[in-house]
């Protein structure tokens, strides 16, 4: 996702920069590169010039550590302050929650409260959401966030398969990966790799069907891997 300031984003009055202020400032950045969310997130609250970029750098700490109580209270001290999320915020408090394996959460977060604001989830969105529910072993929410993904025209990346593909093998069901990797290959003509390849290879080993195994194993020029 690009970086670039979306034109949603209601910047709040500028600060005016004070010596006291000035100071302030470099101790919660301190605060922040540091990683102390929760003393960053305290002198927060006391600072009255607050500003986007203020949220916006601790909300990327929450996402990066999966901290799912201060992404959450945060983002209503910005509502309670009157202040408009970016969408790139948005996506950091959903990021936040699905690091803090909290996938459930996340899906009703982007649902409801991106709306709201009158955001449209990009790929990210639906691939940091795809990766979470994997990760925990759930293959049906994959499936029909890449459905949703794929009505809202959108267009899948390898990290949508990936994902996808991930749940799959961690549940060792080869049949259903090895049709997503033909819909990857085929109809979206994105390339598969060796880590993709042995992943769908182990799920095959792992369910003890050798002559599926084999086979699979010599069709991975067909695939594109030598």
């Amino acid at each position: 996702t690009s970086e670039s300031v979306p034109k949603q984003e209601i910047a709040s009055t500028k600060p005016t920069k004070t010596p006291n202020f000035i100071r302030v400032i470099k101790s919660f950045n301190a605060l922040v590169q540091s990683g102390s969310i929760k003393s960053a997130t305290e002198l927060l609250e006391e600072i009255e010039q607050q500003d986007t970029t203020m949220y916006k750098s601790l909300l990327k700490l929450c996402a990066r550590k999966g901290d799912i109580i201060h992404a959450d209270k945060l983002f209503k001290m910005m509502l309670s302050n009157n202040m408009k999320p970016s969408f790139f915020i948005m996506c950091h408090i959903l990021e936040a929650f699905c690091k803090g394996k909290q996938p459930e959460k996340a899906y009703e977060f982007m649902i409801n409260e991106f709306k709201k604001f009158d955001f449209t989830p990009d790929v990210y969105c639906y691939n940091i959401l795809i990766n979470s529910y994997s990760k925990n072993k759930n293959t049906k929410m994959p499936l029909k966030l890449f459905e949703s993904l794929v009505e809202s025209n959108l267009k899948p990346d390898s990290h949508t398969f990936n994902s996808i593909l991930q749940g799959f093998v961690a549940n060792g069901d080869s049949e259903n990966a090895l049709k997503y990797l033909e819909k990857m290959v085929l109809e979206y003509e994105i390339p598969a790799n060796t880590h993709v390849l042995n992943s769908i290879l182990q799920a095959h080993c792992n369910n003890n069907d050798a002559d599926k195994a084999e086979q699979f194993f010599n069709n991975y020029k067909s695939w594109g891997v030598e």
